[in-house]
């Protein structure tokens, strides 16, 4: 069911379902063949916002899928069915969610003495200064979010090893110790993190046995296009335990390919957590990264990429071209993914999301970690 419907034949294998009870339900169909759409990834996708922006949150997705579904489901097996594999999905994409991280300068965080939380500097986010010279529009989605000071996304790709893009870390002109990287920025429940981002100490770490810069060997960046780096982490306060967070799983060592559809979950705009399933790959020519489509902004780099049919690791976020762009008064900023007042440029504009290729990541991880 997580892989594109072809045929009636491999929906019913898909569903478990015996031949022989093709008669009995002949006339129903799955929720996600119900949408005209052929995966259940561009069937979460329906429910973004956003026309032209396919961030969404997780909570107000689940939520929204729960209320379509529930309405939907009767004593017809294929609608139970497709319902529960619905809830498996959703549950792997939370799953995921549970190992990214975002990526903050240490001078960021405000701690409290005897306090066992602690605060990062934030905004929100039409306030922020994005560009030189424009503002993101106020009416623009999430834009009353609170926005962190962010250099960008990470992972657990290892018990206790966080992978990011390599810019994120190398070249800022912070050393690596005075970087800090904090797990849990998601919203829940609509109140969350309304008026400040505090969070857990236990929640926040920092890269351990390493000073200055990473050793060679831990990261690659401007090697054939390359941008990627790993680093083991510990707690960033003494005397405070970590939630134990299992790493992102990548089952076999599978190839991207053109039009595998895949979707990605980051920190974009140093905002709470936003997942986008608007992402197909356009092309793996390159010797170290791909191009997708996938709505992702400055913030998200070093966001992990899933196939969405399997939800393994696909690739690293590391550039791309840029997804805001005026407005139509001309004066702030807003995020598209299309363009669709030039089909002709509708395709060029959408691809340009680069991700890095996994294979001299798990090169390095084997041999450094």
């Amino acid at each position: 069911m997580d892989g594109i419907i072809r045929n009636k034949e491999q929906l019913f294998k898909e569903l478990g379902i015996r031949k022989e009870k093709e008669d009995a339900i002949e006339n129903t169909r799955s929720i996600v063949e119900d949408s005209g759409l052929d995966t259940i990834a561009s069937y979460l996708d329906r429910f973004r916002p956003g026309e032209n922006d396919g961030r969404i949150e997780f909570h107000k997705l689940k939520k929204m899928v729960e209320e379509e579904t529930s309405e939907r489901i009767s004593n017809d097996p294929l609608i139970i069915l497709g319902a529960k594999s619905l809830k498996e999905y959703m549950a792997a994409v939370e799953s995921n969610m549970k190992r990214v991280v975002m990526v903050v300068p240490e001078s960021s965080i405000l701690e409290a003495k005897g306090s066992s939380k602690v605060l990062i500097w934030s905004e929100p986010l039409y306030l922020r200064k994005v560009s030189e010279n424009y503002d993101i529009c106020k009416e623009s989605l999430y834009a009353e979010q609170l926005s962190a000071f962010s250099f960008g996304t990470g992972f657990f790709i290892k018990k206790n090893v966080i992978a990011t893009a390599a810019h994120v870390v190398v070249g800022n002109g912070i050393d690596i110790d005075k970087i800090r990287f904090v797990y849990g920025y998601q919203i829940v429940k609509e109140d969350d993190f309304s008026r400040h981002i505090i969070v857990p100490k236990s929640n926040v770490f920092r890269v351990s046995r390493v000073a200055g810069n990473l050793p060679p060997g831990q990261f690659e960046y401007f090697v054939d296009g390359s941008d990627w780096a790993l680093m083991e982490v510990t707690n960033a306060y003494e005397g405070f335990k970590s939630p134990d967070i299992t790493p992102v799983e990548r089952i076999t060592a599978r190839t991207v390919k053109p039009e595998d559809q895949v979707y990605s979950i980051g920190h974009g705009l140093g905002l709470p957590l936003k997942i986008s399933f608007d992402g197909r790959v356009k092309n793996n020519i390159q010797q170290n990264y791909f191009e997708t489509s996938l709505t992702l902004l400055g913030g998200n780099s070093g966001s992990p990429v899933f196939f969405a049919d399997t939800h393994e690791l696909a690739g690293i976020y590391i550039r791309g071209v840029k997804k805001l762009v005026l407005n139509a008064s001309g004066k702030c900023l807003i995020v598209r993914n299309s363009d669709p007042s030039n089909s002709a440029a509708g395709s060029a504009y959408e691809e340009g999301q680069e991700c890095q290729d996994l294979e001299p990541v798990y090169k390095a991880l084997s041999k450094n970690f």
